[in-house]
């Protein structure tokens, strides 16, 4: 454990660390900013002002290299006036540093930044900004029925206050529950009809029911949406939403699996969409016919059904980075399936979690960008995983659950990229590739497993 306050451990067993002296401070800003190279010309001098005056602290070297790594050499001198200005004696200023680091993020990035106001103890961090305001806990609900230019609520506790107000908030750009709430919000379609300019509205923890109100499709500028409760179905009018780019479905009821509309392929803006288990079925009529999704990037929690048009289905989102999905109705035709889509169709894939047989492992392998793979509940011909020649070269984090073989025969070069390496309930496997040893990018094995206690 490493902690600066002292009290946290026993005198016996304190070790206290100590500031790097200046030439190590000077290497630790060298070989963050510049990779180990050598200063360019003319800026050794400052780069030795900037080192001294983090006073040897190494966060304090760390943050202040994020800054100038993102600034030009002609800015080195404005950043270490900036330095000057603050009292650096102790890493207790280090949130003066932060807030130089923030200052020097694009315009653009500082909003999402300042989001982490969801949690309550950066709540500070975004009310001085003026970027949004809390309703809850200390703050006085009567507050917010004379705000008029209200563009960002976070609500962090019971709110039936809200269905006094006729026009709650028509300003409002972005909507946040903080909070569990286990019955469905009598105001939250009224809050809909009137916050027209919405760009984000998270539900994802509050109970909205079995159903999803059709109102949330007159939301045309709506660019997040999460939803958690125990929905049967979804309205088509979520295909109205053409400026959606994240959305989250979370799923109470372990034995519902929801069906998408067709509607679903209108939204053109996708990047993300996340259905929690037991997950949800993309619709399947007309595929032929139907858009494709290019901007289409993650996708996890989908099912997808074994049949003749799943292919026009994976077509639809020729750019998929990432997916974690489930292949049922299972039979002989599966591996012939798996060949038709990759890596035709998939080919840049970089992350896949899935369940298959071991025969699709080969045809997966020769996904040229697949850096992480997770499968689970894999058997093999002869209890051994043997992997061919040339496979997942590119591989740098491999996650195996309920491996049902005994033993992984491998080499280094199958490994040459691996960093992280996940055996979970594995049970049978009796011993790990002797090439490990020799993969200079692995980093950590982990091996759970479940306990049986008599």
């Amino acid at each position: 454990m490493t902690s600066r306050k002292q009290y946290l451990a026993p005198n016996e067993d304190l070790h206290a660390l100590r500031p790097l002296n200046e030439e190590e401070s000077l290497d630790l800003l060298q070989r963050q900013l510049l990779g180990g190279n050598g200063w360019p010309t003319g800026l050794c001098d400052l780069g030795i002002q900037i080192a001294r005056i983090c006073k040897g602290l190494p966060l304090t070297i760390l943050i202040i290299a994020g800054v100038v790594a993102r600034t030009k050499p002609a800015g080195w001198k404005e950043i270490l006036g900036a330095l000057r200005s603050h009292n650096l004696s102790s890493i207790e200023h280090c949130w003066e540093i932060l807030e130089l680091s923030y200052n020097h993020l694009p315009e653009h990035l500082r909003p999402c930044f300042v989001y982490f106001v969801a949690f309550q103890e950066d709540e500070e961090k975004a009310q001085d900004e003026g970027f949004a305001s809390i309703m809850g806990r200390d703050v006085m609900p009567l507050e917010f029925h004379v705000t008029q230019g209200l563009w960002r609520l976070c609500i962090c506790s019971n709110t039936k206050h809200l269905i006094r107000s006729s026009k709650p908030f028509p300003h409002l750009r972005s909507l946040r529950f903080s909070y569990y709430e286990c019955r469905v919000p009598q105001y939250l379609t009224l809050m809909i009809q009137v916050c027209r300019l919405l760009r984000v509205l998270d539900l994802g923890k509050i109970n909205i029911g079995h159903a999803i109100p059709s109102e949330i499709g007159s939301l045309m500028q709506l660019a997040f949406l999460a939803i958690r409760g125990y929905m049967r179905d979804i309205p088509s009018s979520i295909g109205n939403l053409s400026n959606l780019q994240t959305f989250i479905l979370i799923q109470m009821s372990g034995d519902i699996v929801l069906s998408l509309p067709n509607s679903f392929w209108n939204l053109r803006k996708l990047k993300h969409l996340s259905m929690k288990s037991p997950g949800g079925i993309l619709p399947m009529e007309n595929l032929t016919s139907s858009s494709d999704i290019c901007e289409l990037d993650w996708i996890s929690g989908v099912i997808i059904p074994y049949q003749g048009s799943m292919e026009e289905l994976v077509k639809r989102f020729p750019n998929i980075r990432k997916l974690k999905c489930a292949l049922v109705d299972c039979h002989d035709t599966v591996e012939n399936h798996v060949k038709v889509l990759v890596p035709k169709f998939l080919s840049q894939l970089e992350s896949l979690g899935f369940h298959l047989s071991s025969r699709s492992l080969s045809t997966i392998s020769e996904l040229q960008n697949l850096e992480v793979l997770k499968f689970d509940g894999v058997s093999f011909e002869g209890d051994s995983w043997e992997m061919e020649e040339g496979e997942f070269s590119k591989l740098k984090h491999l996650e195996v659950v309920s491996l049902e073989a005994s033993l992984l025969e491998a080499t280094e070069d199958q490994f040459v990229c691996l960093e992280k390496l996940v055996f979970s309930s594995c049970s049978n496997l009796k011993e790990m590739p002797s090439c490990l040893d020799t993969v200079a990018t692995l980093e950590v094995i982990q091996v759970f497993t479940i306990l049986t206690l008599c």
